[in-house]
Protein backbone atom coordinates (compact mmCIF):
# COMPACT_ATOMS: atom_id res chain seq x y z
CA UNK A 1 0.00 0.00 0.00
CA UNK A 2 2.97 2.35 0.10
CA UNK A 3 6.42 2.31 -1.30
CA UNK A 4 9.83 4.84 -0.77
CA UNK A 5 12.44 4.97 -3.00
CA UNK A 6 15.86 6.77 -2.34
CA UNK A 7 19.39 6.76 -2.42
CA UNK A 8 21.61 6.63 0.74
CA UNK A 9 25.22 8.29 -0.47
CA UNK A 10 27.76 9.23 2.39
CA UNK A 11 25.41 8.01 5.05
CA UNK A 12 22.67 10.34 3.86
CA UNK A 13 19.50 9.47 2.71
CA UNK A 14 18.08 10.74 -0.20
CA UNK A 15 14.60 10.43 -0.55
CA UNK A 16 13.43 10.57 -4.22
CA UNK A 17 9.83 9.21 -4.36
CA UNK A 18 6.74 8.80 -1.96
CA UNK A 19 2.86 7.21 -2.99
CA UNK A 20 0.89 5.44 -1.75
CA UNK A 21 -2.88 4.06 -2.30
CA UNK A 22 -5.04 6.67 -1.67
CA UNK A 23 -8.06 4.37 -0.51
CA UNK A 24 -5.79 3.76 2.70
CA UNK A 25 -4.88 7.49 3.56
CA UNK A 26 -6.94 7.72 6.73
CA UNK A 27 -4.27 5.24 8.25
CA UNK A 28 -1.26 7.43 7.20
CA UNK A 29 0.66 4.65 5.02
CA UNK A 30 3.25 6.83 4.39
CA UNK A 31 4.08 8.09 7.90
CA UNK A 32 3.74 4.57 9.23
CA UNK A 33 6.34 3.72 6.47
CA UNK A 34 8.37 6.14 7.32
CA UNK A 35 8.50 5.48 11.11
CA UNK A 36 9.27 1.85 10.15
CA UNK A 37 11.89 2.37 7.74
CA UNK A 38 13.93 4.55 10.40
CA UNK A 39 13.56 1.97 12.77
CA UNK A 40 14.58 -0.47 10.58
CA UNK A 41 17.80 1.56 9.05
CA UNK A 42 18.05 4.55 10.79
CA UNK A 43 21.56 4.87 12.54
CA UNK A 44 22.91 1.84 11.20
CA UNK A 45 22.58 2.65 7.66
CA UNK A 46 22.62 6.65 7.01
CA UNK A 47 22.82 9.31 9.44
CA UNK A 48 20.64 12.13 8.14
CA UNK A 49 17.38 12.14 6.13
CA UNK A 50 16.90 13.83 3.03
CA UNK A 51 13.31 14.41 2.56
CA UNK A 52 13.87 15.12 -0.64
CA UNK A 53 12.84 18.82 -2.54
CA UNK A 54 9.04 20.17 -2.16
CA UNK A 55 7.37 21.61 1.14
CA UNK A 56 4.93 20.00 3.10
CA UNK A 57 3.87 19.82 6.57
CA UNK A 58 4.25 16.42 6.99
CA UNK A 59 8.27 16.95 6.22
CA UNK A 60 8.54 20.23 7.98
CA UNK A 61 6.79 18.30 11.34
CA UNK A 62 9.71 15.96 11.27
CA UNK A 63 12.95 17.99 10.17
CA UNK A 64 15.01 20.58 11.91
CA UNK A 65 16.47 22.03 8.75
CA UNK A 66 15.79 23.00 5.39
CA UNK A 67 16.95 24.28 2.28
CA UNK A 68 16.14 26.81 -0.49
CA UNK A 69 15.89 25.33 -4.40
CA UNK A 70 16.98 27.59 -7.18
CA UNK A 71 16.21 27.16 -10.69
CA UNK A 72 18.86 28.67 -13.17
CA UNK A 73 18.06 28.81 -17.08
CA UNK A 74 20.91 29.41 -19.41
CA UNK A 75 19.81 29.44 -23.42
CA UNK A 76 20.77 31.54 -26.42
CA UNK A 77 17.01 31.39 -26.78
CA UNK A 78 15.40 34.21 -25.20
CA UNK A 79 11.69 33.04 -26.05
CA UNK A 80 12.57 29.71 -24.64
CA UNK A 81 14.15 31.81 -21.58
CA UNK A 82 10.87 33.41 -20.91
CA UNK A 83 8.92 30.68 -21.54
CA UNK A 84 10.81 28.92 -18.92
CA UNK A 85 10.79 31.51 -16.30
CA UNK A 86 7.00 31.98 -16.56
CA UNK A 87 6.56 28.41 -16.09
CA UNK A 88 8.88 28.51 -12.92
CA UNK A 89 6.84 31.74 -11.73
CA UNK A 90 3.13 30.73 -12.55
CA UNK A 91 4.37 27.43 -10.41
CA UNK A 92 5.59 29.11 -8.01
CA UNK A 93 2.74 31.18 -7.11
CA UNK A 94 -0.14 27.93 -7.74
CA UNK A 95 2.23 26.33 -5.28
CA UNK A 96 1.79 29.51 -2.43
CA UNK A 97 -2.14 29.95 -3.48
CA UNK A 98 -2.65 25.96 -2.80
CA UNK A 99 -1.03 26.04 0.08
CA UNK A 100 -3.04 28.73 1.46
CA UNK A 101 -6.35 27.11 0.16
CA UNK A 102 -5.64 23.43 0.25
CA UNK A 103 -9.71 22.56 0.03
CA UNK A 104 -9.35 23.92 -3.03
CA UNK A 105 -6.04 21.76 -4.51
CA UNK A 106 -7.78 18.75 -3.09
CA UNK A 107 -11.35 19.26 -5.18
CA UNK A 108 -9.22 20.00 -7.93
CA UNK A 109 -6.92 16.79 -7.41
CA UNK A 110 -10.68 14.94 -7.24
CA UNK A 111 -11.50 16.01 -10.42
CA UNK A 112 -8.08 15.48 -12.18
CA UNK A 113 -8.66 11.83 -10.73
CA UNK A 114 -12.07 11.19 -11.65
CA UNK A 115 -10.61 12.01 -15.60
Amino acid sequence: IAYRIGFIINNVYYGSQIAYLSEYGQYTPGKVHLVKFIEEYGLKKFYKYDFGSGEDYFKKSLSSESNQLFTISISKNVLLKIIISLYYRTKDVLYQYFKRHSAIYTVFRKLIKEH
